[in-house]
């Protein structure tokens, strides 16, 4: 089975090396790798063209493109390398892989026809602290999009994608800004089960530094991960069951949605979304005391 890997990035050129590092040093080698720039204002682009001269037994290009967003980006690099290929892995430049990811995906998918995808645990490291945080997936093979509600869906890096699911289920939504892993993934998972790959996870370096994550450029992320998750809901397969759990999952997303929209002063946007969270759970007296709020924040300014 022929194997891409496709890595977008913008603005990093310190993390990106040790992300393609990674790549290289897998015991299954890729059979194609595309850098996805897009639209980097320093050195990225520079950085990532030296690596790739220095590592020719490497089969990788970089695209670089005008600045288009995360999901634009892996869209852009599944139409000039996805032809000819049966996996696709979506790396982030701030991600690390274990050697053998790349091997246990495509040995798994392959003794499982019908599987869309293959998820190895997580790690989360923070950077120039000692803390850790490991995070099992194992349990995302009963219900995945139960799972991506209640978990997030935050594991495109640590998942090995069947080519033929990414591109039945439409490639990245690009009319999302952030969140758009969850409506992806939970579309994958309709064209066929989610595996897990035991062993080493997949390592997603963290920052406390303000600003180091993509999302953070929109005020209103939280209201779009709510959005988002929410897709996951409605567009999951008739007979996927979502437990109390599930349930009180999205409607914390909604509120914490609406009190964000709230200290931003959108009134509108925050009765929104803690409707949204009311239908979903009614009797929580926390989220009519939320509603009352933004009647009394919006006669108050």
């Amino acid at each position: 089975m022929r194997i891409l890997v496709i890595v977008p990035v913008f603005n990093r050129p310190d993390l990106i090396i040790h992300a393609l590092a990674s790549v290289a040093a897998q015991s299954r080698p890729p059979d194609a790798v595309v850098v996805v720039d897009d639209g980097s204002t320093d050195a990225t682009a520079s950085t990532v063209a030296s690596w790739i001269e220095a590592h020719p037994d490497l089969p990788a290009q970089m695209i670089q493109s005008a600045n288009m967003g995360a999901s634009a980006a892996r869209n852009l690099g599944l139409a000039r390398m996805g032809q000819g290929m049966d996996l696709v892995a979506f790396l982030d430049s701030d991600d690390l892989w274990p050697a053998d990811f790349l091997a246990r995906g495509c040995l798994a998918l392959q003794s499982r026809p019908d599987a869309a995808a293959a998820s190895t645990d997580r790690e989360f490291r923070w950077q120039h602290e000692a803390r850790r945080r490991h995070d099992s997936l194992a349990s995302i093979t009963a219900n995945p999009w139960q799972w991506m509600i209640v978990r997030d869906a935050g594991i495109g890096s640590c998942t090995l994608f069947r080519l033929t699911a990414v591109h039945a289920a439409g490639g990245y939504p690009e009319d999302i800004p952030t969140g758009h892993d969850s409506v992806l993934f939970g579309r994958i998972a309709a064209h066929g089960p989610w595996l897990h790959l035991p062993g080493a996870p997949t390592i997603f370096l963290r920052s406390s530094s303000h600003g180091h994550h993509l999302y953070q450029k929109y005020p209103d992320h939280l209201v779009w991960w709510a959005k988002s998750t929410h897709r996951v809901w409605l567009e999951a397969p008739a007979g996927v069951h979502f437990d109390f759990e599930g349930r009180k999952s999205l409607a914390r997303r909604w509120h914490a949605a609406a009190r964000s929209a709230l200290r931003r002063g959108e009134c509108q946007q925050a009765r929104f979304c803690i409707k949204n969270a009311i239908r979903l759970r009614p009797w929580a007296t926390k989220h009519w005391s939320l509603w009352l709020r933004t009647f009394a924040f919006g006669r108050s300014r």
